[in-house]
């Protein structure tokens, strides 16, 4: 993380090992969610602003990548490769859970139309 001006020297705020990419800030400018591969394959993690508390979310062979914080903040969209295609899903910032964001999408179609049936 660096200044917008370019003064200083911008600092490190992952360290690891492996690759660490994608960052992305909340809009509250509180927290960092990025991709990093220092467990064997890129997955999704959460660290405060100032590289601390880094949590791991997601728990997968395959590819967790490109991560989002929702608007209100409290879940991360992301893209997996885990069923052999790329697809979105989305998991809670406070917890590993990962909810396919198709069958989120389902239920609503679901709910609208049995309101509409009413």
């Amino acid at each position: 993380m660096g200044s917008l001006d370019g003064k200083g020297t911008p600092a490190n705020l992952t360290g690891a090992k492996g690759n660490d990419v994608q960052p992305s800030l909340s809009k509250n400018g509180l927290f960092i969610v990025y991709v990093s591969d220092v467990d064997g394959n890129y997955e999704v993690y959460r660290m405060t602003a100032d590289g601390k508390d880094q949590t791991r979310i997601t728990y997968d062979d395959g590819d967790d990548v490109f991560p989002k914080f929702s608007p209100d903040g409290t879940k991360i969209v992301f893209t997996s490769n885990r069923t052999g295609n790329y697809q979105l899903y989305m998991a809670s910032v406070e917890e590993s859970s990962e909810i396919d964001v198709a069958k989120v999408v389902a239920a609503l179609e679901k709910k609208i139309q049995t309101a509409t049936d009413d």
